[in-house]
């Protein structure tokens, strides 16, 4: 009868994650974000050891950040895992106490929305920085993704700039690369890229130039919501919206308030519309993979940093963690999902899309 054979010994370099979190600090912007929470609660269930993590969480209307992330993200079930490990309650808390600190910040603001002594502590003190945060939306309004998704990580490379050994894992999506057919390989460069270099040879993308021309592109929108022609259809239909809300389009006050609000809503899809045709025109199929490819260039040229760009595809339910099937909010296939389990075999759908 043959020997059974021994298992191959483990290779004499191989790394240990256990041990490489060990003792380690860590900073986690987005953890309010659907990865971000499963990220934060995955990392303390499976390396407890860890040192500590720093979690932003930006304040929410009328309530802090400590008080949104206790009864937001520890709230939710990506923490059922640590739930059972620790118990719920107290047992749960006062590891989290140990383990986690809340920092109130915004990726939008210099120094990440930090004290310029807060923000030095913090970089002096941490090992690497995850930024899981950014403008998810597929097309909102052009200036809030530039602001988040591109500035928001002009910020995020300076503050990572600040520690002792810069490390930065950023994430972005694999749908960067745009409207493209076949294989794109990541050797490819990524400064001033756009998918439809092929196309228009000799043609060159720059991030500052499009934030720079954006920029004018949004004075404009503004300067022409004081068109009296504009004004006048927007007061025109602002009595129509009046009158389907069975008030008194004559009433000058409600019509004054009414004026203002069709004016915010025609310049936010204005803003819209002027961010769809600048990604249709360079190749990318929305704002979001435009905005983030923008934000990506900017990480891939630094050189002063240890820097890694993760590529996820569409983020779906969970695999296994914290449980099979597991989803937060009603988006991307969840909803045809639901249908689906419901019995509903015809779904609606738009002629636009």
């Amino acid at each position: 009868m043959p020997k059974a054979k021994s298992p191959a010994p483990a290779p004499p370099n191989a790394l240990s994650a256990a041990e490489i979190f060990r003792g380690r600090k860590v900073f986690i912007l987005g953890s309010t974000g659907f990865v971000g929470k499963v990220l934060l609660s995955m990392l303390l269930d499976r390396f407890p050891e860890i040192g500590r993590a720093y979690v932003m969480v930006r304040r929410g209307s009328g309530t802090d950040s400590n008080a949104r992330f206790w009864n937001s993200v520890v709230t939710s079930p990506a923490f059922d895992p640590l739930r059972r490990r620790h118990g719920g309650g107290e047992g749960l808390a006062q590891f989290l106490r140990e383990k986690v600190e809340v920092v109130d910040g915004d990726i939008t603001e210099t120094n990440l929305g930090l004290s310029d002594e807060e923000a030095q502590r913090i970089a002096q003190d941490i090992d690497v920085l995850i930024n899981s945060s950014g403008r998810v939306t597929f097309n909102p309004p052009l200036e809030s993704a530039l602001k988040t998704n591109v500035e928001g990580t002009r910020n995020v490379i300076a503050f990572a700039k600040r520690m002792k050994r810069p490390a930065l894992v950023h994430t972005s999506t694999c749908f960067v690369a745009g409207n493209r057919t076949g294989e794109v390989w990541e050797d490819e460069e990524l400064d001033g890229y756009f998918p439809r270099n092929a196309e228009l040879p000799g043609t060159k993308f720059s991030v500052e130039q499009e934030m720079l021309d954006s920029e004018h592109g949004a004075a404009r929108i503004r300067e022409l919501a004081d068109d009296a022609q504009v004004l006048a259809r927007l007061r025109q239909q602002a009595r129509e919206r009046l009158r389907e809300e069975n008030r008194d389009p004559d009433d000058e006050g409600s019509l004054r308030l009414a004026v203002a609000r069709q004016r915010k809503e025609w310049i936010r899809a204005e803003l819209t519309r002027q961010g769809m045709e600048r990604a249709h025109a360079w190749g990318w199929p929305n704002i979001y993979t435009y905005t983030k490819s923008m934000g990506d260039q900017l990480v891939a040229r630094e050189t002063g940093i240890v820097r890694s760009i993760v590529r996820p595809a569409i983020v779906e339910s969970a695999v296994e963690y914290p449980f099979r099937g597991w989803n937060e909010g009603f988006t991307t296939s969840a909803p045809l999902v639901y249908l689906a389990l419901k019995g509903q075999n015809v779904l609606p759908v738009s002629q636009k899309l």
